[in-house]
């Protein structure tokens, strides 16, 4: 027969595309576009088989026949393939009964007119057979109903092609992927369509749009395989980013918008209008939207946006995306609005800050009162009332210096704690304070080193409290360090500031401790261990200088604390 070498192709690819029907089908629950992907199949699998009978066919009436499963085949082809693409692309409110009836009624025409065409010749108006070839050929005169079908059919193709290309633009590199081998395995079918009918195919009578969906059927296996198409991902994740409280924002590693979901717009106040493609710098207001997001694990910097009168806070938070082989893909910019978090935290503050602030003056009543009891001669009072009142004058004094950190703390974090800058001799002020510890140090048999050059440049500071701050971190260095250990002051100019370290050979930081050591109420544990605030002052006050404070090792031999005060200033005053 003559042929065969021609038709066996068409039956291997039929049988590939069974597979991936049965693929599709046992992942019908995962992917609401699986049973559409299922039906795409069928008339292609049709079409193989009835193109791979044709082509041996000896007779007229026989490749007739199997032209009219062809066509029927064909007819349905473009429909299946438009649901498809609606399915998969996350369109399917649109596919109400009445959108499927109409989009049908070109299939079901040329269905029809197929079925009868001997009665008016519509779809073809005779059949001719060419044996010019290395086979009997089937050469239909088409009639004027098969153009129609043919520009319905590209019309559907291309249709679907566009909703594949805009899915394409608006989720992660993984998904466009599945699209882009979804738009590649359909359009090598339609090119050996026009082939096929602008006669450019070398072979005399030979349709090569069969051939051509066996090729694609490749490009759907890596679609379905590599890429995972029918995996529920993609809708899942466009329900999960619609319906988030939080904004997100994904940028291609151009900074280029692919994708935002509809928080992000309402909180950045954009419109509904398409931003795929557009700068981020160009879009994004303010600009502190791109430039003062973080990274896990930084600190969150909160960011006004003003829209009319209105201002909200937002915190942005950055999460790289990587490819499989760890190549950047861009970033996702999470956008929190944390006005409400700020608003309760500002009111707690002021709550706090007027309580302690109400505390203070009946303490420093207490106080006076206690220090005059005190301070009275001996044989005013009975020995063991005086040992209570000394007891009582220390807590109270305690109590007192808790009450002035808490409201230093809560000015220095609201801003309105009035720095007295002046001039400060640095060398100077480190020696006062490593005088006044030493008592202590040898109390504690330890060792206290200052390794101090006496030309360091003078630093323009509130000198209090930068010698709170010294005060604190030497005290801290002192009480953890056992016996027989070594606590080392030293300072140098670094650059433009005064590097300040104080280490010691005490137990270390936990770990655990070391990403909040420098916030409120953080305390190690221990016996020792104080209210938590001594390390939060420290942070804000040098913070409020310009400078930054942080652990530079946290080893089990000792912790090193490091802070900078900025020198340009008092340069500047000199």
């Amino acid at each position: 027969m003559q042929g065969i070498a021609y038709a066996l192709p068409l039956f291997i690819a039929a049988g590939a595309l069974v597979l991936l029907a049965h693929y599709g089908w046992r992942h019908r629950a995962a992917h609401p576009a699986a049973p559409a992907f299922v039906l795409l199949i069928v008339p292609v699998v049709i079409w193989l088989v009835a193109y791979g009978f044709e082509i041996p066919a000896g007779d007229v009436a026989a490749k007739e026949a199997w032209e009219t499963v062809i066509i029927v085949s064909l007819a349905w082809l473009p429909f299946f393939w438009l649901h498809f693409a609606i399915r998969y692309s996350g369109q399917e409110a649109w596919l109400t009964r009445r959108n499927r009836v109409l989009l049908a009624l070109p299939s079901v025409a040329t269905t029809l007119l197929t079925l009868t065409n001997s009665l008016h010749g519509l779809v073809w108006t005779d059949i001719v057979i060419d044996s010019s070839g290395p086979f009997l050929a089937t050469v239909p005169a088409r009639g004027p109903w098969f153009w129609v079908h043919t520009l319905a059919c590209y019309s559907y193709i291309l249709a679907g092609n566009g909703l594949f290309v805009v899915f394409m633009s608006r989720t992660a590199a993984i998904f466009r992927r599945q699209a882009l081998a979804v738009v590649l395995s359909s359009m090598i079918p339609l090119m050996g369509n026009a082939l096929h009918l602008t006669g450019m195919i070398p072979v005399p009578g030979f349709d090569p749009g069969a051939f051509a969906f066996a090729l694609s059927a490749g490009f759907t296996a890596v679609a379905l395989f590599r890429y995972h198409l029918l995996d529920v991902v993609p809708i899942a994740q466009r329900v999960v980013l619609d319906h988030l409280l939080e904004g997100v924002i994904v940028l291609d590693p151009y900074d280029r918008i692919v994708d935002i979901n509809p928080a992000a717009r309402r909180m950045l106040g954009l419109g509904p209008h398409e931003l795929g493609g557009q700068l981020a710098s160009e879009v994004l207001q303010p600009p502190e939207i791109l430039t003062h997001c973080v990274e896990p694990g930084q600190e969150p910097k909160r960011i006004p946006v003003t829209r009319g009168e209105v201002q909200r806070w937002h915190e942005v938070l950055a999460l790289p995306m990587t490819g499989t082989r760890g190549r950047y893909e861009g970033r996702v910019l999470v956008v929190r609005d944390v006005t409400e978090a700020r608003a309760v935290e500002m009111l707690r503050q002021d709550l706090a800050r007027v309580t302690v602030h109400d505390l203070r003056n009946p303490l420093n009543v207490v106080a006076a009162g206690l220090d005059v009891l005190a301070g009275a001669g001996p044989g005013a009072m009975d020995p063991s009332l005086a040992n209570f009142v000394q007891l009582a004058r220390a807590s109270c004094h305690r109590a007192l210096d808790l009450v002035n950190t808490i409201l230093q703390v809560s000015q220095l974090e609201s801003g309105r704690m009035p720095l007295n800058r002046r001039p400060v001799q640095a060398a100077r002020l480190i020696a006062d304070v490593t005088q006044g510890m030493s008592l202590l140090a040898r109390e504690n048999e330890l060792s206290l080193e200052v390794r101090v050059p006496t030309s360091l440049p003078v630093v323009w500071a509130d000198e209090a409290l930068l010698r709170r701050v010294l005060e604190n971190l030497a005290g801290n260095a002192i009480k953890f360090t056992p016996p027989g250990g070594r606590v080392i002051v030293a300072a140098r100019p670094v650059g433009d500031a005064l590097l300040i370290q104080i280490s010691d050979t005490g137990p270390g930081i936990p770990p655990e401790l070391e990403g909040r050591l420098f916030e409120k109420f953080s305390s190690g544990p221990g016996p020792q261990q104080g209210p938590g605030l001594g390390l939060a002052f420290c942070r804000l006050a040098v913070e409020a200088h310009g400078g930054r404070i942080w652990i530079e090792d946290s080893s089990p031999q000792g912790t090193s604390v490091h802070c900078t005060i900025p020198l340009r200033d008092c340069q500047r005053a000199g």
